[in-house]
């Protein structure tokens, strides 16, 4: 049920305290490692975009306010950042040529545009595609994906590990990074 302690009545309120601070302590601990773990990150990013160049990313959603947090951080970090909406997808003005890296957020535009594309065989094969998909996507829906295109997909939310992690794998090895089906 995800209780992490508990406590017998009648309450000793010392020791609820002291759980209380130990509960605290741990968060603080977990948040301290996720801190280290994006600095550690965004070095490396650093460091291997020195030696390459920016990276150009897309963002491809009708929801803007979902993606802004990622463009931020992905500005912040020197790369490229377009935002296409899925309109541009049906009028066939989309061209993720030029990019290095498009995210697109989950619906059927998205999934029939990912399609005629495989169908066509007109996608760079350098070019790396990371579906952004809600919560609890099913197998089926995730296959159909992977199928039609999809490198990477990465369930809300979209943590910001899971977002670098695409930019250092295209960094190290472009070629590698786009031809490696992962399904996290």
């Amino acid at each position: 049920m995800g209780v992490d302690d508990y406590l017998t009545k009648p309450i000793d309120y010392d020791l609820l305290l002291a759980t209380v601070e130990t509960r605290l302590g741990q968060v603080s601990r977990i948040e301290e490692r996720n801190r280290n773990r994006l600095q550690a990150i965004h070095a490396q990013i650093l460091k291997l975009k020195s030696a390459r160049g920016a990276i150009k990313v897309s963002m491809v959603t009708d929801m803007r306010q979902l993606v802004a947090p990622i463009n931020s951080a992905l500005l912040e970090l020197g790369c490229e950042v377009r935002t296409v909406s899925e309109g541009a997808l049906n009028e066939s003005t989309f061209d993720p040529k030029e990019d290095n890296i498009v995210f697109f957020v989950c619906s059927s535009n998205v999934q029939r545009y990912l399609n005629d594309l495989k169908a066509q065989g007109t996608r760079k094969s350098e070019t790396r595609f990371v579906l952004l998909a809600a919560p609890n996507m099913s197998d089926g829906a995730r296959e159909g994906f992977l199928k039609s295109g999809i490198d990477d997909i990465i369930e809300y939310p979209y943590k910001p590990v899971e977002i670098f992690k695409q930019v250092v794998d295209h960094l190290r090895d472009p070629e590698a990074a786009a031809g490696s089906q992962l399904a996290s």
